[in-house]
């Protein structure tokens, strides 16, 4: 062959595979930052690949009712450690603790294990596991019914804010304003069938924060924030008023990502 010819042809190699490395080489190609819809859709199919995450979820809720001697607040604190493996197997333990007007309630701490579709749950301090069916297979915190994921699929007015460090792990930081009735739209009916529920939750002003990771595009935080003018479904009768009654925050981190995890039916 040619010099002449081998050059051209050589020349011709290299520009193609330039074209092909600026388009990204397919559909695959890593978002610009700016992109913020083609960041999320990334996050959230890569996220939900995962062959395996840990998660840590604290959340915060205040609820003020009227009393017969003025205003009462509730206040619900939990928090939720937790891992998946793909596929449908997936571990809690759960802490609830309630107090009213700063004077303690209750506190309850559980643990469950779902394997498939069967769900094994114990309370703290239980020897014994309580088995019962679940509504389908467990699909983890990135399921196509999860609230994050429909959180995800209804959010507007977004924004993209500086980056921050999420557990050693550089991340892409974005914050939008959840469409309550989108969402609302989205929620399946057999797992909330209260029409009142879903009624209450059209009132919910609600945002919603994302660290996704550079590099990876994994999601590895949320943070939810959530007001709504009446504290809970049953006081829907009254007008609402212009003050939120009912304020939430929930805080998740995952981690561990596609790291070698067991979750095992209890013996």
């Amino acid at each position: 062959m040619k010099s002449g010819k081998l050059l051209t042809i050589l020349l011709g190699s290299i520009l193609l595979l330039s074209l092909l490395l600026l388009v990204g080489c397919g559909t695959d190609s890593a978002p610009s930052p700016t992109d913020i819809e083609g960041v999320l859709k990334k996050a959230r199919s890569t996220s939900s690949k995962a062959g395996s995450y840990r998660y840590y979820l604290t959340g915060i809720t205040n609820s003020t009712t009227t009393a017969p001697f003025g205003e009462s607040t509730t206040t619900i604190e939990w928090i939720e450690e937790g891992a998946y493996v793909s596929p449908h197997r997936l571990w809690g333990k759960h802490t609830v603790t309630a107090t009213t007007d700063g004077w303690p309630i209750d506190t309850l701490t559980s643990e469950s294990v779902h394997i498939g579709s069967t769900c094994y749950q114990r309370k703290d301090g239980e020897t014994h596991w309580t088995v019962q069916d679940d509504w389908g297979e467990v699909e983890g915190r990135f399921g196509e019914n999860s609230l994050l994921l429909l959180d995800i699929d209804s959010l507007t007015d977004l924004e993209r804010l500086p980056n921050e460090t999420i557990r050693g792990i550089d991340c892409l930081h974005y914050r939008g304003k959840v469409d309550m009735d989108a969402f609302v739209d989205k929620l399946p009916d057999y797992l909330y069938p209260d029409e009142r529920y879903r009624q209450w939750l059209g009132y919910t002003d609600r945002t919603v924060e994302l660290w996704i990771g550079e590099e990876d595009y994994l999601i590895r935080k949320c943070r939810g924030d959530e007001r709504n003018p009446y504290p809970s479904m049953s006081d829907l009768s009254s007008p609402p008023g212009s003050e939120p009654r009912h304020i939430g925050t929930e805080v998740t981190e995952f981690y561990d990502y596609n790291q070698s995890i067991e979750i095992e039916p209890p013996a």
